[in-house]
Parts: structure tokens; sequence; C-alpha cells
């Protein structure tokens, strides 16, 4: 029944009862909680940032800045193991901050929420992406595009799992990538931005990588070090990297 009705409505707020004893619970009342709650006006971001500046050298020779918006510790060991120090961010560091660093170039992370009501995020990424190559991954994907001048969009079931066909439209090879995100970059809100569709989904055909015309920034909806999961597309680290010692 929960399928036919998610498949139908799509993703909706939902509530789980658990109780004992013969006294039955209020459900209508449980029923109105769930119909007040949303998440379009929360900054969960705020809620799983660090708090504090993080650095950690390895000895190489270029430096990354790591914005954490909910960083995952894959995506930090994968930058690690290519060979770059890091300096890991709270999502709200100002891009003045992040600059006195001076980094070689930064990577936009992953994180839960609606991208759209991240302002300080995007006006942070606007600057930093026209200075510095830069790396977005799901949600440093949608902040780069609205940085940029895009648009994001909510999907209607989200991509979940690790098992999503993604076609790179420069090569026509076809990649098993991993997914958690609900949103999307709206591909008719690119004209002007300087962004370019790199990789498409073959489930829906929503955007899954994006680069510029000019400026050196890649970015990939899914997540390219997943674990569990294939790593089809890890070598995107590497092609960062690339990008650090030309710019």
């Amino acid at each position: 029944m929960l399928t036919l009705k998610l498949r139908k409505e799509g993703t909706m707020p939902a509530a789980l009862l658990v109780y004992y004893g013969k006294e039955k619970p209020n459900i209508n009342e449980l029923l109105e909680h769930v119909k007040r709650f949303s998440l379009n006006n929360l900054d969960l971001v705020s809620e799983v940032t660090r708090r504090n500046v993080e650095e950690i050298y390895v000895g190489g020779r270029k430096t990354v800045a790591l914005i954490d918006y909910g960083v995952k510790r894959s995506i930090v060991k994968s930058l690690l193991e290519n060979g770059v120090n890091l300096l890991i961010f709270p999502a709200k560091t100002h891009y003045s901050r992040v600059k006195a660093y001076n980094p070689d170039g930064v990577v936009l992370s992953n994180g839960p929420g609606d991208p759209c009501i991240l302002k300080y995020a995007i006006e942070n990424a606007r600057k930093l992406i026209r200075e510095y190559p830069t790396l977005g991954i799901c949600l440093g994907h949608q902040i780069t595009a609205l940085a940029l001048g895009a648009r994001t969009y909510k999907l209607k079931f989200g991509h979940r799992g690790v098992n999503h066909p993604v076609k790179d439209l420069e090569t026509g090879r076809v990649f098993i990538t991993s997914h958690n995100h609900g949103y999307a970059v709206n591909v008719d809100s690119l004209n002007g931005t300087g962004l370019r569709v790199r990789q498409v989904s073959l489930n829906d055909h929503t955007v899954e990588a994006l680069t510029h015309v000019e400026l050196p920034i890649l970015t990939t909806q899914y997540h390219p070090e997943g674990h569990p999961g294939p790593c089809d597309n890890y070598s995107i680290f590497g092609e960062f990297i690339q990008l650090l010692k030309i710019y």
C-alpha cells in the first residue's frame, strides 16, 4: 500500500507510531503534526557542519579548501589519497577568511536539504568559484549551479541507491553511480550561466555533472567515491587535481 501511494504521490512526510497498552493514541493529532511538517525552510546544513576549521597536511604540493556542508569522511579520505593538503571550513565561513588561507582550489561538499535556502553558501560560492578551481559534489554541485545563476527544483521521488546509470555526453560511456539527493539542477536554466551539461541520468535525464566553458569547474550530482557502491567515476578527483596543476 505504501509503495503504491508513494509511486503515485511522490515523496511526502510521514510518521511512524509505536505504542503499547490499551490506551489508543490520538491519531488525528498526529496527522495534523505531519501535515504541518516541512523541510522547505530548514537549514539542515547548519545542523551538520563542523564548528571549527580543521587543517590536515600530508606533505602535498597543493592545498584545497573543503567547505563542509555535511561532508562524508570518504570524500575527505579520497582527497587525501590524491595527495593534497586539506583545509576544512564550516559552511558559513566567509569567502574572505577562506581566501586568507591561500588555497589552490576549492571543494564544495555534499550535504542535506534544499540548496535554494542556503543564501550564505551560494554567495560565498559565487566568489570562490570565480577565483579557484572548483569541484562540487551533490549539494556542492547544486550550489555551484545556483551561484552562477541556474535554478534547482525538488524531485518527485529523489535519487537513492547505488545503481543509477549515468551517461557521459563527451565520451558516450555509461557509469553506475551512487546517489542520495532530493533536488536537481534545472537544465533549462543553464542558458547564459556558462555551465555545460557533461553527464545525464539514463533513468530520468536529469543533470548529473557540469563543466564551465571558461572557469575551471567540475561537478557531480552523485557521490563518485560512494561506499558501499561502484566507484566508476572516482577519477573525478584526479581530474580536479589536474586542474590545480594547470591553474
